[in-house]
Parts: C-alpha cells; sequence; structure tokens
C-alpha cells in the first residue's frame, strides 16, 4: 500500500496475490485487509496509497549507490545486501562514517527539495543509530 499510488492500484495488487489463495471474493478480502492494515498504522495514514514506497525506495537505492562509489575511490571492496554492506573489518569506521555522511546527505537532499501539491510531504527523522553499528558492524 506504500507503493501504489492509489488505493484502486494497491486493492488490484492485493488481489493479485489473493488470487492464489482461491478466495470466493478476493476484492472484498482486500479491501478489508486494507482496512486492518490501516488501522493498525495509523501514524502512516497519509503515506497509504501516495507512491511514498517507491520514492523511499529510489532514495536507498541513490545512497546505497553512492556509498559503494566512495568505497571504491578508496579501494574498498564491499558488497551490499538491501540496506547493509559487508566490507573488511579494517574498513569499517570508513563504511560507518561514509553511510552517515551519505544519509545525512540524502535527508539534506530531500529537505530542500520542493514538493508540488500531488506529493506527499514528509518530515525526516534521523535515528540514532551508533548502538546498532558499535554492536553489529
Amino acid at each position: 500500500m506504500l507503493n501504489a499510488d492509489s488505493e484502486v492500484s494497491a486493492r488490484r495488487a492485493i488481489v493479485r496475490e489473493l488470487v492464489t489463495e482461491a478466495l470466493a471474493r478476493p476484492y472484498d478480502e482486500a479491501a478489508l485487509l486494507m482496512e486492518d492494515v490501516k488501522s493498525c498504522f495509523p501514524g502512516l495514514e497519509r503515506f497509504w496509497c501516495s507512491g511514498a514506497g517507491l520514492r523511499l525506495q529510489n532514495i536507498d537505492a541513490d545512497i546505497c549507490a553512492r556509498v559503494q562509489s566512495r568505497l571504491r575511490r578508496q579501494d574498498i571492496p564491499a558488497l551490499s545486501i538491501h540496506d547493509s554492506f559487508i566490507v573488511p573489518v579494517p574498513a569499517r569506521a570508513v563504511l560507518q562514517a561514509v553511510m552517515d555522511e551519505e544519509m545525512a546527505q540524502a535527508c539534506r537532499r530531500l529537505t530542500s527539495k520542493r514538493t508540488d501539491r500531488r506529493q506527499v510531504n514528509t518530515e525526516v527523522i534521523l535515528p540514532d543509530i551508533s548502538a546498532y553499528y558499535s554492536n553489529n558492524v
């Protein structure tokens, strides 16, 4: 529902998945499922069926490409897996710094862009992920 740009396209996508379940009324089931999801996540209401998910995936992919490019310029081999990277242990601090810088840069680009009336205005909240890095990288 975050990737869809309308209620209709979201429902159709869900119906395509439900058809394999041999449900008698997949459109009705899809509508009920959408309402259940919305009720479970009321804070995301303005993002449902807005295409926000696709925009976020694009931003994530751009961050990943920028991180990889910067590491290559420093001759650091890196394997990206979704939103994570595998690098040699000695490059851990460099990777952390590059990821933090690229995330901050992406947020600056995002907040500096003008939005038109069709786009959903979003606020960027950066979590403190330093504990994650120190424990998991």
